[in-house]
This record gives structure tokens, sequence and C-alpha cells, in this order.
């Protein structure tokens, strides 16, 4: 539960890229900034991974505004793409870090994210890179899936994301809720597939369905993973963890049985956010602790796939 909280029109957007010292990048939109940091390396001209964050208040590094402690999962991927000589850019999504401070609170549904990564690749090209691979984890993955079918990219990779669209996904995870609370969970998803009002709900669903997530989700929840991987033209690496207990290793499988031209990776001993650990207690610790590191097989998997993309 920790990562729950058609033809694209883009948006008319004022785009301005100041780039200062230390490679932070500042990217303007009508409603805000989007702040990220671009991790130059030379062992590969041209080429420039994007990593997308996944659900919730994100910031460049992978770390959640709602959980304590630090993560780093997205600071120690870059680290290991650019000793790989990879460029790597990574940005606060608009819900988090320097992002956050500039949009405040605003309206907001997913194709925003997928508009801000849209932007973030044409920064890219405009920088000068001509070959852009998207990373994509949990509801990044989807978001680079989208962003893939909009503007020309040249791979993709789709870390630890489900296979089912994302109001199945999320009441997946809920089955371990009172029969009671799982039971509304499951009609309240229904009224807004049908789009009526929902009325109250019970205390411990109301970070989850509120005035302000629900047209969130409505908007979210028309896009299904397989269809939208069948839509992806470029290279695609799906990416699976062992010891995730978020977005299981039966998603993978389903990828593999329907997506025949993508390839898929089950990295045994690593987790949702990444990390490789070796019991469910280091798997609860590592969201909070970054000294745990990144598993390696995730960095192997990755450099192998954009060799021959």
């Amino acid at each position: 539960m920790k990562w729950i909280k058609g033809i694209w029109i883009p948006l008319l957007v004022i785009l301005a890229v100041l780039v200062q010292g230390m490679g932070e990048v500042e990217i303007t939109t009508e409603e805000g900034s989007l702040y990220g940091t671009l991790d130059r390396a030379n062992g590969h001209p041209g080429e420039c991974i994007v990593l997308i964050a996944g659900s919730g208040p994100t910031d460049r590094d992978c770390n959640s505004l709602v959980l304590s402690g630090r993560m780093d999962s997205f600071l120690q991927l870059s680290q290991a793409l650019n000793e790989e000589g990879y460029s790597v850019f990574r940005y606060d999504k608009r819900t988090a870090g320097e992002s956050r401070e500039s949009f405040g609170k605003h309206a907001m549904v997913f194709d925003d994210f997928v508009q801000d990564a849209i932007l973030v690749v044409e920064t890219m090209r405009e920088m000068g890179y001509e070959k852009i691979h998207l990373v994509g984890h949990s509801q990044g993955a989807m978001v680079a899936m989208r962003v893939a079918q909009a503007t020309p990219v040249t791979s993709v990779v789709h870390l630890s994301g489900p296979s089912d669209p994302i109001d199945v996904a999320f009441l997946r995870q809920l089955e371990s809720l009172p029969k009671e609370l799982y039971e509304e969970a499951t009609s309240t998803f229904e009224e807004i597939r049908l789009g009526e009002e929902i009325g109250a709900v019970s205390d411990d669903l109301q970070p989850f369905f509120t005035n302000e997530t629900i047209p969130f989700l409505l908007n979210w929840m028309q896009y299904d993973p397989i269809r939208e991987a069948l839509a992806v033209e470029v290279p695609l690496l799906f990416i699976g963890g062992g010891e995730d207990t978020q977005v299981l290793a039966e998603d993978l499988d389903e990828f593999a049985s329907l997506v025949d031209r993508a390839e898929v990776q089950l990295i045994p001993n690593m987790n949702h956010v990444l990390k490789r650990v070796e019991s469910e207690r280091e798997n609860q610790q590592s969201y909070q602790d970054p000294s745990f590191v990144l598993d390696p097989e995730l960095v192997e998997s990755i450099v192998s796939f954009l060799a021959h993309t």
C-alpha cells in the first residue's frame, strides 16, 4: 500500500531551461517548474537516461514525503549508470521536492505526469541528446510507456510496475484489509468507474478516496498496462523483483506471456524500491535506510539492454 497515496493532446506550455553549476535543470511550464539533476558522463555521447519516479510525493532521489528516512534508490541508480558511462536525468515530480514548492496546491490528473515527462524528454533533446532512454519505476513505468507513444525515445525500461489497471492492482493490495473495508473499497472503485458520487468513506479509506484523488484515479484507471505495452514500438524491457511485495512476480509473468517482443528480467533478491534484501525485515527497513544497496543485477540488466538499443 505504500505506493498508492487515446490520442494525446499536449497542453500549451512555456518551456524554459536553466542549467546551473552541478547539472541542476529547471523546466518551466504554465503551472510551475520541474527541478532536476543532470548527472553527466562521457562514455555514451549523445545518449541520456531519464528516470521517472513512482507514485506519491516522490523526489528525484526516489524519496517520499510520506515516509521517514531515505531510500535514495534513484540517486544510487544514477551514480551506477554514470559509472557505466551514461548521462542520467532525474527530477522532482510536481508533487515533491523543489517542484512541489513551485507548483503548490493544484488540481491534478495522471496525464499531468505524462505531460511533464514529455517536456523532460523534449528538454533533453534540445540539450543535444539524440538517444533518450526512459526508465520508469512503479507508477512511472506507466508514465514511460505513455510518453514513448507521444514523443520519440530510443527505449523504455519498465521497472516494478503492475500488469493490471491501477484499480485492479490497488484492490489486490487491499486484500489484507478486513472484509468489510475491502468490500467498501471495491464498491467505491465501481462508483468511480460509473462516474457516480462516492459519498463518505470509512476513515481507513479516506487517504485514498477524496475529492482530489478521484479525478486522478479515474484518469489513471483508463490505462491498461498490457495494452499500453503493446502500443510501445521501441525496445522494451520489463524488470521485476522476486522480493517485491507490492508488485508481484506474477505481474512480470503476465507481461512475458502477452508482450512477445519485449525482454523480461526477474531479479530474485530485489524488492520494490530496487534494493537487494535477504529477509522481510530487511525489505521493510530498506524503505527508510539508504545504506541498503541497489541490487547490482538491476544495473547489469539495464546496461545490457541499452547496449543493443
